[in-house]
Order: structure tokens, then C-alpha cells, then sequence
């Protein structure tokens, strides 16, 4: 993608986004409007899965040559800024893992001042993810006080005393308690719920192949009350995460899950043999996507998550366009 066809869709995303602000009439980063209530239905989901992709294709370009960095650097910023008021910390995460993926793909080597500078940078993230938690919890439980303030993840968390009087930033405890809370419900849910597998029908098993492995912007229409009917118990309300396996589970028991399980440990091989046949151009960025999808995979389904999993289709759809491009290109000189 040439420099000038960044800035062309970097200033479209732009524009999108600020649709997407006077439609909602606010920006939830300043607390005007709920994040869960934010964005212009189906425009949004658009915008975030072409935004992030483009936002991965920009620092593909700044990884692989020096030409117009500071140029493409200030694409990316116009281009992320869309995500950022939306506060989606999923999205921003999802987005930062991508685009390190990408970076240590670029690399032949690295060396220890680059691994130390990753570690500094991950560690900055997590603080911030927790800054963000805290920013946001206190808006939804209408609490005033500073992003500092981490009282109510703790009192929510049931954090021990031993943590609360350590010296480790107390924002931290976001990311502990998003990393242990999955497998928490999960074994709670486990415990609570008995599935019978061999109830499977080919009604059943149509809607569970729909909600686990089809973007939930469609199977949400196709299947609009599987989220009530199969509603995961929660150790707390507020930690809603259950890892992959819970729908599954919930669905069809134990075989429900063998059967992902199986899906998961495919998926990568048939969708890079399609990206090296079809989309080969784009390897390195579908790389950054399956291993991005595998990376928060323990806290819940990305394979239907429509802001990860829709990406998965758009190598094809820039490689179909990149020969239709130069299919034109070729005829208008034989002409």
C-alpha cells in the first residue's frame, strides 16, 4: 500500500470516527456515553476491523523500510484515534499484541536491549490497561475519584490484605484478576452445570458450530438468545471472562469441548496453507492475527469475536483487489 493510499484511508477511518461520536453523542473515553452503547450499529464493527487492519498494514511498512516513517507514524496516530475514544481496552490489547507480533516477525534477530525495551513496554501496558479499568469502573459505578484509585477492583476482586499492603502498584491487580478469573468460572461452571453430550441433534449441533465458530456479529442474529440460554455462572458479575472452552461446554458438555479443541489445533494449518496459495503477500500480518487470536484465546472466544476473526478474511479481500488492480492496470497498457 503506497504512502498516499495511507493517508487517504487514515483520514477516512478519522471521519468515520467522528461519526461515530455525533451519532453517540459524546466520546466514552471522556465519560460522556457508555463504551457499551457507543458507535453507529454495523458502521462500528466496520470501523474497528478495517481500522485495526490498517493500523497492522501501516507498521508493517515502518518495520520493513525507513521511507516516509515519520509520515506513516502520523497516520498511525489519526488512525488509532478511533479506537481510543471508543475505550475498547479489548480492542487497544488486541491491537498492541498484534502489532508486536508483527515487530519481533520483522526482526532476524533480537537483541537484549530490544527484549528489555519490549519488557518495559509490556509492563507500561499492563499499568495503563489497569489505569483505564479503573477509569472506566468508576464511570459505570458512577464514583468520582482519581485513576489511581483502585478501591473498587480490590473490594471486587476480594484482593488479600497481604497484596493491598505490598508495595506493587495496585493497577496490576487488573491484570491478575483478568489472567486467573477464566478458568475460575470455568471450573465453576464445571461444577454447577451438567451437560449431557450424548443429547447432541443436528439442531444443537448447528447452533453450536454458529455461536463458536462464526463471528458473533452474524450468529448473534442467526442465534440471538444463545448468549441467555447458555449464560455462564460468574464468581462475580463483574468478571465476565470464561476462556474459550465455556460456550462449548455449555452447549454440549465434554464432546462440545473435544470438538473445539480440534477446531483449534486445524484452524492454523488450513488457514496458512489458504494465506501462502492465495494471500501470500500478506503473510506476516495473518500471522500477526491467528497469533493474536491464540494469545487471548484463555479468556474467551476469538474465533467469534467479529473485531479479530472478521480481519482473518481481509488478506484475501486486499489480495483480490491488488490483481483486479493490476489486471486493469495490464489491460489499460495493452489497450
Amino acid at each position: 500500500m503506497s504512502t498516499k493510499y495511507c493517508g487517504f484511508f487514515s483520514l477516512f477511518f478519522m471521519v468515520l470516527g467522528f461519526a461515530e461520536i455525533i451519532y453517540s453523542g459524546g466520546m466514552p473515553i471522556l465519560g460522556q456515553v457508555n463504551y457499551k452503547d457507543y458507535g453507529i450499529p454495523v458502521v462500528h464493527v466496520f470501523l474497528v476491523v478495517c481500522d485495526s487492519f490498517f493500523i497492522l498494514l501501516i507498521f508493517k511498512r515502518i518495520f520493513q523500510s525507513s521511507k516516509n516513517r515519520f509520515k506513516l507514524l502520523f497516520y498511525f496516530i489519526i488512525s488509532v484515534l478511533p479506537l481510543i475514544v471508543a475505550l475498547s481496552r479489548g480492542t487497544i490489547a488486541i491491537l498492541l499484541v498484534g502489532v508486536g507480533i508483527e515487530y519481533m516477525f520483522s526482526r532476524k534477530t533480537i537483541r537484549l536491549k530490544e527484549t528489555v525495551f519490549v519488557l518495559i513496554f509490556v509492563i507500561m501496558g499492563l499499568y495503563l490497561f489497569g489505569l483505564a479499568g479503573n477509569y472506566r469502573m468508576q464511570h459505570d459505578y458512577q464514583e468520582k475519584s482519581t485513576i489511581q484509585d483502585t478501591s473498587l477492583i480490590l473490594n471486587i476482586g476480594k484482593a488479600n490484605q497481604a497484596f493491598q499492603d505490598s508495595k506493587i502498584p495496585k493497577p496490576f491487580f487488573w491484570s491478575y484478576i483478568y489472567i486467573t478469573t477464566p478458568l475460575s468460572n470455568l471450573e465453576l461452571n464445571n461444577n454447577l452445570v451438567k451437560v449431557d453430550s450424548s443429547e447432541m441433534t443436528m439442531g444443537k449441533f448447528s447452533e453450536y458450530t454458529v455461536v463458536n465458530f462464526v463471528p458473533d456479529f452474524i450468529s448473534k442474529r442467526i442465534y440471538p438468545n444463545a448468549s441467555d440460554d447458555y449464560k455462564p455462572w460468574l464468581i462475580t458479575p463483574e468478571f465476565t471472562v470464561s476462556s474459550s472452552f465455556i460456550m462449548p461446554y455449555l452447549i454440549s458438555g465434554w464432546l462440545g469441548v473435544y470438538i473445539f479443541l480440534i477446531y483449534e489445533l486445524l484452524f492454523p494449518l488450513v488457514y496458512f496453507w489458504l494465506i501462502r496459495k492465495f494471500a501470500i503477500k500478506y503473510f506476516d500480518v495473518a500471522i500477526a492475527l491467528v497469533s493474536t487470536i491464540y494469545i487471548f484465546m484463555p479468556f474467551s472466544n476469538f474465533f467469534a469475536f467479529s473485531a479479530l476473526s472478521l480481519q482473518l478474511i481481509l488478506p484475501f479481500v486486499c489480495s483480490l483487489l491488488g490483481r483486479i488492480r493490476i489486471f486493469r492496470l495490464e489491460k489499460r497498457i495493452a489497450d
